[in-house]
């Protein structure tokens, strides 16, 4: 079994350590480039938790650190795309599906139309093209667009989710075996990752990876929102909590699941 009590407190057994990820994560501007970082720290620290030493790595190779850390973030937009494609594809069909059943009288259903309607963009300047016009559309008309929208994407993210749940159940061992092999294909050799996460030990380590992100999503939430009454120090305070939060959650899940992908 994973052990889930080692990966939870491992990021808090070097101070040191745990200051040098979060100034990544803090410090504006740096923290874009501080994110490739983190991953690629997370990414060795799965390589060390596969043999069973749970004391932090080095921050060292930096090189190698962020390097790694950007062909992470580059699998997971990959493995991410068809979501994305088909969020917008779903999304769009209902939207103007449910387009189609308003009154005539305030419908102009032309591509440039649809378009306006979705950005929010130039149907004051050019009503015509709008797929509901300003100058046609009460209050009443309005609120029944937002609505509309809001179902749609709605639905939208109901029929994705089964996709989304798949990939982030496979996601973390593509990575990870991209990370062993130092091999960008290994993070596509399915019968690999399927063989890795068709198991009692990932399947239990994903589901403790995603109650320990639930647990830390509502905790960070809690204090930003403390920290919007702190005057002067609480954006400060807020930016190195998410810092923090950065390297803890890097660290935590990929120990979890570098343990689980070992035999």
């Amino acid at each position: 079994m994973v052990k889930f009590g080692a990966a939870i407190a491992r990021p808090f057994t070097d101070v040191t350590k745990l200051a040098i990820g979060t100034v990544l994560g803090a410090i504006p501007v740096v923290n874009f480039l501080g994110t490739f970082f983190v991953a690629g720290y997370g990414l060795k620290s799965a390589e060390t938790a596969m043999k069973g030493d749970y004391k932090l790595p080095e921050w060292n190779e930096w090189g190698r650190l962020f390097i790694r850390g950007l062909t992470a973030v580059v699998i997971s937009l990959i493995y991410f795309l068809p979501v994305i494609l088909l969020f917008i594809l779903v999304a769009g069909s209902l939207i103007l599906a449910m387009f189609s059943q308003m009154p005539p009288a305030l419908q102009t259903p032309t591509p440039t139309g649809f378009a306006t309607a979705i950005t929010g963009m130039a149907a004051a300047e050019a009503p015509e093209t709008a797929i509901i016009n300003p100058a046609k559309a009460t209050p009443e008309d309005l609120m029944r667009l937002m609505g509309t929208m809001l179902i749609a994407l709605g639905g939208a993210v109901l029929i994705v989710l089964p996709l989304l749940i798949i990939i982030s159940y496979l996601l973390p061992a593509a990575i990870i075996g991209y990370a062993t092999e130092n091999r960008f294909g290994a993070a596509f050799s399915f019968p690999t990752i399927f063989k890795k996460t068709f198991r009692a030990k990932w399947l239990v380590a994903w589901l403790l990876n995603g109650t320990w992100w639930a647990l830390i999503f509502v905790t960070l939430l809690a204090f930003r929102i403390a920290f919007t009454f702190i005057p002067f120090i609480g954006p400060v305070l807020d930016m190195i909590l998410k810092g923090a939060m950065l390297y803890i959650m890097a660290v935590t899940t990929y120990t979890l699941f570098g343990e689980a992908y070992n035999d």
